[in-house]
C-alpha cells in the first residue's frame, strides 16, 4: 500500500487521494489509519484528513452501513491527540469507517472544511458500504456538526453525536452579528442526537441541555453525564483525559452508532433517552428498504461468486486441453 498513491474523484474536477506512506496498520486491532489529502476549490493548500478503516476494509461486507465524520474542537491540533485516535480507532474497530481531519482558524472556514471532509469521505473507495452518515464533534466542532448537517447536500446524515456540545458559547455568524449562543444550531436537527456532557462544563451542562429540549425538532435525544469533567473532558488537576474517561466516551458512541446500525435505537435503553416522541412512520420504511437492498446486494455477490468459479473451472479446462 505505501508504494501506491491511492486517489479518488470528489467533485468538479477535485479529488483526494492518500498519501505516499500514509497507510498505518495498527497491529493490535487490525485498523488501518489511511491520511489522506483532500484538494480545495481556489486553493493550492490542501486539507488533511485522517479515515480510520476497520480490519479487511477490503473484503466486502467488512465495512458497516454506517460511517461517522468527527471534528475536533477549537484546539486543532487535538485532531489525532488520544482522544480522537481512541475514539476513532474504537469506532473503525468495529466495523464503522471513521473519518476525522485538521482545520485551524475561523469557524467560517472550519464549517466549509467540515463540509468537504463530508464529501471527501462519502466518495472515497473506502465508503462503498456505508449509506448513512453519523456526524458530530468535540466541544465547538459539535457546533460545526450541527450547522454543516443542516445545510449538507448530503440527504443521509443519520444522526448527530455532540461531546461536551458548548450550548452557551457565543459565535460569529456569517455576515451577522454575534450569536449570544450555540442553541440556536440545535432547532434544526431533525435526527436522533447523543449528548455527552461534562457535569463541569459551564457552557454546556446537563441540565442546560435538558432546559432546550422543547426547541429541538429531534424525535429522539439520548444523554450520557460525565461525572468530574471539564469542557474538555479532564479531571481535576488532570491535564488530559483519563484513560478511564477516554475509554467511556468511546464505549458510549459506538453504543450509539451500533443501536443506530442494527435499528435499535427506539429500543435502547442503555443510553439514557432526555425526549422521545412515537417511532417515526419513516423508521419502519427505512429499516424495511434497507433490508431490501442488503438482500439485493449479497443476491449480486453470490451471483458474482458463482460466475468467477464457473469462470475458473472454464480457464482450468482450457489449460487442461492445451
Amino acid at each position: 500500500w505505501n508504494m501506491v498513491r491511492l486517489h479518488w474523484h470528489v467533485e468538479d474536477g477535485l479529488g483526494a487521494f492518500v498519501t505516499q506512506n500514509g497507510m498505518f496498520i495498527n497491529p493490535d486491532n487490525g485498523v488501518t489509519h489511511a491520511t489522506a489529502e483532500i484538494e480545495l476549490a481556489g486553493q493550492t493548500i490542501l486539507l488533511e484528513a485522517c479515515f480510520s478503516l476497520p480490519p479487511n476494509y477490503l473484503r466486502d461486507g467488512s465495512t458497516r452501513d454506517v460511517g461517522v465524520v468527527l471534528a475536533h474542537g477549537s484546539q486543532a491540533a487535538t485532531w489525532k491527540g488520544k482522544t480522537m485516535t481512541q475514539l476513532a480507532t474504537a469506532l473503525a474497530a468495529a466495523g464503522y469507517l471513521t473519518v476525522r481531519y485538521y482545520c485551524p482558524g475561523k469557524e467560517q472556514r472550519r464549517l466549509r472544511i467540515f463540509e468537504k471532509t463530508l464529501d471527501a469521505a462519502a466518495t472515497s473507495p473506502f465508503a462503498r458500504g456505508v449509506s448513512r452518515w453519523v456526524i458530530g464533534g468535540i466541544g465547538s466542532g459539535g457546533r460545526v456538526a450541527a450547522n454543516v448537517g443542516a445545510k449538507c447536500r448530503l440527504n443521509n446524515i443519520a444522526a448527530y453525536a455532540f461531546l461536551g456540545y458548548p450550548l452557551m458559547e457565543p459565535h460569529n455568524v456569517f455576515k451577522g452579528p454575534t450569536a449570544p449562543d450555540s442553541i440556536n444550531h440545535l432547532t434544526k436537527i431533525n435526527a436522533p442526537i447523543l449528548f455527552i456532557q461534562p457535569d463541569r462544563d459551564h457552557l454546556g451542562s446537563a441540565e442546560g441541555v435538558v432546559n432546550v429540549l422543547d426547541r429541538m425538532p429531534s424525535w429522539d435525544v439520548r444523554m450520557v453525564e460525565m461525572q468530574g469533567c471539564d469542557g474538555a473532558f479532564r479531571s481535576p488537576d488532570a491535564p488530559h483525559p483519563l484513560p478511564e474517561t477516554r475509554t467511556k466516551l468511546a464505549n458510549t458512541m459506538l453504543e450509539f452508532v451500533s443501536c443506530l446500525q442494527d435499528f435499535r435505537l427506539p429500543t435502547c435503553t442503555s443510553l439514557p433517552r432526555i425526549k422521545s416522541m412515537p417511532t417515526p412512520p419513516q423508521h419502519h420504511e427505512a429499516e424495511r428498504c434497507w433490508k431490501a437492498a442488503q438482500e439485493q446486494r449479497m443476491r449480486i455477490i453470490k451471483q458474482q461468486l458463482r460466475q468467477e468459479v464457473q469462470m475458473q473451472i472454464e480457464r482450468d479446462k482450457q489449460q487442461q486441453k492445451g
